[in-house]
């Protein structure tokens, strides 16, 4: 695992997500990184993880609750700053039930940063920031 955090672009998936995410036009991506947690059947693997918690925390930025503003975050705060589209209540609730799993004993991510209280308060904050 290339993390550097517990935050949503504390590690290498995250910030390679961030091109895709650059790349697309309104939500669409971040629509994929939610749908690929919801669709699995049981274990969510980091790599599928980081990629929605990174999306989450695209929605609070357009929210204006991101929880994220550093290096790491620039060209993500750009894409978000010329977007006009807003997430809307569907968009929200994936979210909602992404971190739901994600805090889950089905979540790799959850397993590796168990002994770090860091990532459950990423989490809980953007829980909060979503809601």
């Amino acid at each position: 695992m290339g993390a550097w955090s517990a935050e949503p672009f504390g590690n290498d998936t995250a910030c390679d997500w961030a091109s895709e995410l650059e790349e697309s036009k309104g939500l669409s991506a971040v629509n994929n990184a939610l749908q690929a947690v919801l669709a699995c059947d049981d274990y969510i693997d980091t790599d599928i993880g980081e990629e929605a918690l990174a999306a989450v925390e695209v929605i609070a930025k357009l929210l204006g609750k991101g929880t994220q503003n550093d290096a790491y975050t620039e060209d993500v705060d750009a894409w978000v700053a010329a977007q006009t589209e807003q997430p809307d209540a569907s968009v929200i609730a994936n979210a909602k039930q992404v971190i739901k799993r994600l805090s889950s004993d089905e979540s790799e991510l959850m397993e590796l940063w168990e002994d770090d209280a860091d990532f459950t308060d990423t989490l809980n904050l953007l829980a909060q920031q979503i809601s």
